[in-house]
């Protein structure tokens, strides 16, 4: 998998990358999704979990490879609070916002419900649909 900024506010053409999202989320999310050329950073997921949150809605906590992590620190510092787009090979997965409070291996997705929660984790497990 890996993040990338989103096209959004860009106007360079030259720039932008259109790809798909993943079969699993075209029922929920626009059939396709644009970001920068050049701002994806690719990250190594040992494993993927959804869970109810603190809202009633869902999260997904994603665990990394320490590189990873160091990786999405990088780009924590960065970005802190703007959007990037998730991405598994050459396919969106969803548009997220980065936060505080990852740990040194983990990090924590929100999702409108726990069973788009559900998907998203499956999808990042690279298991397939039931």
């Amino acid at each position: 998998m890996s993040v990338a900024e989103p096209c959004e506010g860009t106007a360079d053409s030259a720039k932008k990358v259109l790809v798909p999202v993943v079969s699993e989320l075209k029922a929920i999310q626009p059939p396709m999704a644009c970001y920068i050329a050049g701002s994806a950073i690719v990250l190594s997921a040992t494993d993927a979990q959804a869970a109810p949150d603190q809202y009633d809605t869902g999260s997904v906590e994603v665990t990394l490879t320490p590189a990873s992590m160091r990786r999405l620190s990088h780009v924590k510092s960065t970005h802190l609070g703007k959007e990037l787009l998730l991405l598994r090979g050459k396919e969106a997965v969803l548009y997220f916002v980065i936060a505080e409070g990852a740990s040194d291996t983990k990090f924590t997705l929100s999702a409108p419900s726990l069973q788009q929660a559900e998907v998203v984790a499956r999808v990042l497990r690279g298991e397939r649909e039931r």
